[in-house]
């Protein structure tokens, strides 16, 4: 490595320590490790302010600004709290119907919204209703977390770092996810499902208590805006449909987001700057400085020569090149947030595909990556931000989650998804292959 690798390594390092680490917040941790990045890059003139701002994707950020605030403004009327309670009211307090329809709501939630969000609004139902059935929480909070990641591999917008892949190959859309990545999610969940319901069996064997009090919940009382419900609930439809259609109309996603949000502002006669109070901008610098320092790397050659090694074994074999990157990513993954790990690998199958000759080369490395970034963080309790959240919240009962107890379950969940997940990508190659 020469001088200007070495030093944007060092910057990326400690930047990278420091979120891991938690000792100052992640997002003041990315935005000085992108201002330390662009002064050394410019006084070593391998990067400047200019090729910095070039490397913020921003219609991923103007994506996200829409679906937060959108979004924000559907859980305000207690729409996703009424999906939670009506799986526990449908459930009959049967304890493995609890655990299907749970972890089936939160990942038909995780596809279109925030994993964190849903995982924010549904683990306190959880928490109440077997509280009141007095059964264990753990099996129920532990397949919230697994199966809302699980879900969100399936859609563009279900999870960041699909977020991040579409921003960069504008040859994804919509359609794109949902049909080479929602069956893997499907099976990868019913293979889940049924090992969590193996190693919990004794638990959801447990026979329900205070049944009578389950059959008075009534869903429809989380709603505390009926009317606005109604209307958000088809707007947010019209842009899921939209986001179908735009492949046809050649309409960008973020355009889409932004019409629906225009809508439900004038609709429900919103107060602007509090809808927009729901925005995380915090994560969004966050985002942004990431994207900045990764940047660095790549201004510097480091991630061009990481390339050329990897395009030796993509020109041997890319099926299974791309099956190790499944596994190496997903192993990173375990240890590393898998939205650094993910602005990581963009600008190193960037370079790859300048190596190869052809971008569309590149594709089945994309749709790998988006599969062992997303399958990989729930190994363990600090693989994904909802693992923690998760476990946060069974702090709150007599029997928390442990970080052991979280990788007996994770840790086989991941390993069994990561097989099941290369056997089809290894059998279904060519239609990886296609974008």
């Amino acid at each position: 490595m020469d001088l200007n690798m070495t030093v944007s390594v060092i910057i990326f390092a400690i930047t990278f320590i420091f979120i891991l680490s938690e000792k100052i917040n992640r997002t003041v941790a990315a935005l000085s490790g992108a201002v330390v990045m662009v002064i050394a890059g410019t006084l070593m003139d391998f990067y400047d302010y200019k090729a910095a701002l070039n490397m913020i994707e921003l219609d991923m950020i103007i994506l996200l600004i829409g679906m937060m605030a959108l979004l924000g403004m559907l859980e305000k009327t207690g729409a996703f709290q009424y999906v939670g309670a009506l799986a526990a009211k449908l459930s009959g307090g049967e304890p493995v119907k609890l655990l299907l329809y749970i972890g089936g709501a939160s990942s038909v939630l995780s596809m279109f919204l925030d994993n964190i969000t849903a995982v924010i609004l549904i683990a306190p139902i959880i928490l109440k209703i077997t509280k009141t059935l007095r059964l264990s929480p753990i099996p129920y909070l532990i397949s919230l977390g697994l199966l809302s990641n699980i879900g969100g591999i399936a859609t563009l917008v279900g999870d960041p770092p699909n977020l991040i892949i579409a921003s960069v190959v504008k040859e994804f859309t919509f359609i794109s996810f949902i049909t080479h990545l929602a069956p893997y999610a499907f099976i990868v969940w019913a293979t889940s499902f049924f090992l969590i319901k193996t190693l919990y069996r004794k638990e959801l064997s447990e026979k329900p208590e205070g049944l009578e009090r389950l059959s008075e919940l009534d869903p429809v009382s989380f709603i505390n805006d009926k009317e606005n419900a109604l209307k958000l609930f088809w707007i947010f439809l019209f842009v899921v449909i939209m986001f179908f259609v735009a492949e046809f109309v050649h309409i960008k996603t973020f355009i889409i987001v932004t019409l629906g949000l225009c809508i439900a502002l004038i609709s429900v006669k919103a107060d602007v700057e509090e809808v927009f109070l729901k925005v995380e901008w915090g994560t969004l610098i966050f985002f942004s400085g990431l994207f900045v320092v990764v940047g660095g790397l790549a201004h510097s050659g480091l991630l061009g020569e990481i390339s050329k090694h990897l395009a030796s074994l993509a020109e041997y074999d890319m099926r299974l090149c791309c099956v190790i990157v499944i596994w190496v990513i997903a192993l990173a993954s375990a240890i590393i947030e898998n939205i650094p790990l993910t602005i990581a690998a963009v600008p190193v199958l960037q370079s790859l595909g300048t190596y190869l000759g052809d971008p569309v080369q590149l594709y089945p490395l994309w749709w790998a990556v988006a599969l062992g970034v997303g399958l990989g963080g729930n190994a363990t309790s600090i693989g994904a931000t909802v693992n923690i959240i998760v476990i946060r919240f069974s702090e709150k009962t007599d029997t928390p989650v442990t970080a052991a107890l979280w990788f007996k379950s994770g840790g086989l969940v991941t390993f069994a998804s990561l097989i099941v997940t290369s056997i089809i990508f290894w059998l279904f190659f060519a239609h990886m292959c296609s974008k």
